[in-house]
This record gives structure tokens, C-alpha cells and sequence, in this order.
């Protein structure tokens, strides 16, 4: 059986993340891919959850989604953010190749929590809300071990990770266990969008 997506447009989707486009796409879902328009360092200095990182997520979400919302009314837009909580502190993206080994020396024998959350806005402005969390037990990690993964992943858009891996590919040999849900590592809470989509027959199966 395949999916069918029954709508005349695509779900627009407020990011340029690949490994967000290569979920929903793996459902058939057409895509409509616009960049959003916020800045995550600079609007998380204004968020209100600074003691939620799963609330912050959400709200980040629908700011993306939102931002894009003007010139579209009429469409689903689809917003996402994922928050990397660590020791009760937010990490943001990795800049760097050295900051990249400072954030995974540090995480070497010790947990990480990544929050997912998604923002659906329909034709109507309504809001549903998606979110999910999972921990990250990661192993302990030598500064060879380190420099090895680096080398061999810092071409694949590592630095574009909160986390600085992409689970899907070599940043699973890091981890030792997971608590929680697997959409969440990859950025979006697929499963529950997913089931939304067919619960409200804007997905069918042919």
C-alpha cells in the first residue's frame, strides 16, 4: 500500500532541514521547502519556557512556522525545532570543528536530553502541537576516538546537528542507550504527525 497525500498543495515546510525533508518525504508527502525567517540564537533570548526546554522547542516551532504563514494562509505549514538540554543549560548548533570536539569530550560518559517539537498551522490559522523528548546515554569517549569521528564526518553537515551527529548515519556508534523517542534525535516528531495526517484523512492509503 502506498500513501496518498489528498490535499491540491503541498505541506510547506519552514525549514531547510535535510534530515526533516528526507523523513516526510519517505511518506510521500510533497513538500513545499521555505526557509524560515528567525534567527534561533537571537529569538531564544526572548522565549518565555527558559525553564522548559520541551515548551521552548514548541515555541520556536510556531515562531518558524508563523514566520512564513503571511503569503500563505491557505496552505499547511509545517514548523520544527529541536532543543539540546544538557545539565539544565540549552546548547545551540556547533560553529566549529573545535567546538564539535569540546561539545563531545564533554558529553563523553554522561546523558543528553534532545526535545523535539513540531507546529502545524492549517487554512483555518488552527495550531496542533507535536512534541517529544528522548536522552542520550553517550559512551565514553577517548580524544582519539573523538578526532577519528571528526575526520571522518565533518563533511557531512554534522556542524548543521545540535547534538554535533546525525544518529541515522556514524553519530550511532557514540551512544550507549536511548530513553525515549527515536523522532526526536532525528529533529521532528514524525509518528505523531503522521498519525494526524491520516486521523484527519489528509493522508490515505491507496
Amino acid at each position: 500500500m502506498k500513501p496518498i497525500w489528498t490535499l491540491s498543495s503541498p505541506l510547506v515546510l519552514a525549514s531547510s532541514s535535510r534530515v526533516r525533508r528526507v523523513l516526510l518525504e519517505r511518506f510521500s508527502i510533497p513538500l513545499e521547502i521555505v526557509k524560515h525567517k528567525v534567527d534561533e540564537r537571537d529569538a531564544d533570548q526572548g522565549v518565555p519556557f527558559k525553564d522548559s526546554p520541551q515548551k521552548m522547542a514548541v515555541f520556536l516551532a510556531k515562531q518558524k512556522a508563523w514566520s512564513i504563514h503571511k503569503d500563505r494562509e491557505h496552505k499547511w505549514i509545517l514548523g520544527s525545532d529541536q532543543i539540546l538540554e544538557f545539565q539544565n543549560e540549552i546548547f545551540h548548533k556547533i560553529s566549529s570543528r573545535d567546538e564539535l570536539f569540546n561539545r563531545l569530550a564533554l558529553f563523553s560518559e554522561k546523558h543528553h536530553t534532545l526535545h523535539s517539537a513540531a507546529v502545524l498551522i492549517g487554512p483555518n490559522a488552527r495550531e496542533i502541537i507535536f512534541s517529544q523528548s528522548a536522552s542520550i546515554f553517550v559512551k565514553r569517549l577517548s580524544p582519539y576516538e573523538i578526532e577519528k569521528y571528526i575526520e571522518k564526518n565533518i563533511s557531512t553537515h554534522v556542524l548543521d546537528s545540535v547534538g554535533g551527529y546525525h544518529f541515522e548515519d556514524e553519530g550511532v556508534f557514540l551512544f550507549k542507550k536511548i530513553i525515549g523517542s527515536y523522532s526526536s534525535i532525528l529533529g521532528i516528531p514524525i509518528y505523531q504527525i503522521i498519525d494526524y495526517f491520516y486521523s484527519n484523512g489528509i493522508m490515505q492509503l491507496d
